[in-house]
């Protein structure tokens, strides 16, 4: 989980960037910002509100624990009535915390555009600034604890993985190998998880469906489980029947070596859209003709979101920063392959390039 002394460093920064911007407050809305700046990472779906200004104020349906959270005010407002949680919940939000609300009226208040409801912009008269862009760039550079929170997810992620190469065999039908994954990862998070991914074997990608996979065929899975309320996102790929192709084998030896590429050069300072670049350049000595190479981006950043900067592709320049976590995800692709190869590691950029995070063998068997 986040630690007090990380919220504190994160509340520390915000109160600058808005003293940079000449804004009295700030409000967030968006559950992972809060968490991001409090510590509260909440069990229950009900809107919630941070007020940042001269004291942290939350309104919300809940009471966090003031022994694992950064809050000085908490205002609660009912949100279920005999245990049926009502249709009006942000109403209920703003009428309970119309007090501290009111107090920024007239005044200049940082928002996020992308999820600020508009009930709250009805009720407070106030000069509303988008900072989404500097609460981005700040998310993008972790500290320590946020780092901590995606080892653990990455330990979760490579125990799936673990179980998904003992499990792997043609007959098995993608709903159990997603369930088998699901099992190990609750294990090794010693929690429910959200997870997700890619489960679908002789395809790029998409959910698991109620399919056995067959002998021969390349089973991309691309897994993502959310511990602590951060994200991990790596891909392996598994031959089915243990036995690939020369093709096959091939199409892997240069998706790994775009891999190590995309490593060697990412660091502080480079471009992402470069490193893009790179890989690609490596992934066209695979000359299967008509093969996709590389048809999306070939990484990107990860955190409290399943993507954040950088975004590695062609489109965007941005940059690597000191505290970035990211993936790399090489990946080819023809119907010769059944269906392809795509790998992808995480890691953090650090003052003389990038660690590795994630350690799980890259190998089809």
């Amino acid at each position: 989980m986040l630690t007090q002394e990380g919220c504190r460093s994160r509340q520390i920064a915000l109160a600058d960037q808005l003293k940079r911007e000449q804004l009295d407050a700030a409000v967030f809305t968006d559950p992972r910002d809060i968490y991001y700046f409090t510590g509260w990472l909440r069990e229950a779906e009900h809107p919630a509100a941070l007020v940042v200004g001269d004291r942290i104020t939350l309104i919300a349906a809940e009471t966090p624990s003031q022994e694992k959270t950064v809050i000085d005010e908490v205002i609660t407002y009912e949100a279920a009535v005999y245990a049926t949680v009502q249709l009006d919940r942000v109403q209920r939000l703003v009428s309970t915390g119309k007090a501290v609300l009111n107090e920024l009226d007239g005044k200049r208040v940082g928002y996020r555009k992308e999820d600020l409801p508009q009930a709250i912009v009805d009720t407070v008269s106030a000069q509303w600034t988008a900072i989404d862009d500097a609460v981005v760039a700040m998310q993008s550079v972790k500290l320590p604890d946020e780092i901590a929170c995606i080892r653990k997810a990455i330990e979760a992620t490579e125990a799936g993985y673990q179980a998904l190469k003992e499990a792997v065999r043609p007959g098995l039908n993608e709903l159990e190998a997603f369930a088998i994954a699901y099992g190990a990862i609750l294990n090794s998070a010693g929690a429910i998880v959200p997870y997700a991914g890619d489960f679908q074997s002789n395809s790029m990608g998409g959910r698991a469906r109620n399919r056995a996979i067959e002998a021969g065929e390349l089973y991309i899975l691309d897994t993502f489980p959310t511990v602590h309320g951060y994200w991990a996102d790596m891909s392996r790929v598994f031959a089915v029947g243990g036995s690939p192709s020369n093709l096959q084998l091939e199409a892997w030896e240069w998706v790994v070596k775009a891999l190590e590429v995309g490593e060697q050069i990412a660091g502080p300072g480079v471009s992402a859209r470069e490193v893009h670049r790179r890989m690609e350049e490596v992934l066209a000595g695979f000359k299967h003709p008509e093969a996709k190479l590389l048809p999306h981006h070939g990484g990107h950043g990860i955190g409290l979101r399943a993507h954040e900067l950088p975004r590695v592709d062609p489109v965007f320049d941005d940059m690597f920063e000191v505290g970035m976590t990211f993936t790399l995800e090489p990946g080819v692709y023809h119907p010769d392959l059944r269906a392809g190869i795509r790998l992808e590691q995480n890691y953090l950029v650090t003052e003389d390039g990038v660690e590795r995070l994630s350690s799980f063998p890259l190998e089809l068997t």
